[in-house]
């Protein structure tokens, strides 16, 4: 039972992608969330208004981070495997992964903070607050640029030595990755994301799934 459970954790990835997709067709819709130019006045009046949709936004956002650093730890058991030894390598991969949770985390926290601001605390939400908190979200996305690049790269590197997983994944991550990391350019590389996720998540799930049913094999 507890096996068979095992060889079903790296699916998280694909319910992070899931929660992930459906809490930003929810901020864009439901939420109805401003344009990253607008006025902050109708920023202010956004959070004010919308309060309980940006918190339902935010908690399946937060539940898509959640899930993600679930299949980290499916992501980290294949690359350990393959890398071996002291397992360098692995160890950025999954610390980059950590740290990209943290910055998906604070990325959507800025305005979640600023409608709980004004519905639980009764505070009142000027424009300069709510333009401050909207553009305090802008700094972590670029920060999550630069770690999801460290991981996949780290994982690109540690694919390509060990071929734990395909080289071709490895090749097109390491592309990827670096592309990432280039500030100017990397936003266009965002939707290469959830690709990423989905791509990783169903290799790791194979490999994971090879592993059990050879270890259920008899002798």
């Amino acid at each position: 039972m507890e096996k068979g459970i095992a060889r079903l954790a790296p699916l998280t990835g694909f319910l992070a992608v899931l929660l992930g997709i459906v809490a930003l067709l929810l901020f864009w819709g439901w939420a109805d969330a401003p344009d990253s130019d607008a006025p902050a006045a109708e920023i202010a009046a956004w959070m004010t208004d919308d309060s309980w949709a940006i918190f339902i936004v935010g908690w399946l956002w937060m539940l898509a981070a959640a899930s993600f650093l679930w299949f980290l730890g499916s992501l980290r058991v294949v690359l350990r495997r393959g890398e071996g030894g002291d397992a360098r390598v692995t160890s950025i991969a999954y610390g980059a992964g950590l740290l990209l949770v943290a910055m998906l985390v604070l990325f959507i926290a800025p305005g979640v903070a600023g409608a709980a601001a004004d519905e639980f605390d009764d505070r009142v939400i000027s424009p300069e607050l709510a333009d401050s908190l909207w553009v305090l979200g802008n700094m972590f996305f670029f920060a999550a640029e630069i770690f999801v690049g460290v991981l996949a790269v780290a994982t690109a590197i540690v694919t390509l030595r060990s071929r734990v997983l395909p080289r071709w994944f490895g090749w097109l991550g390491l592309l990827w990755g670096v592309w990432m990391l280039i500030l100017p350019i990397g936003w266009i590389g965002v939707i290469g994301i959830p690709i990423w996720i989905l791509l990783t998540t169903f290799l790791v799930w194979r490999v994971e799934s090879k592993a059990g049913a050879a270890a259920a094999a008899p002798a």
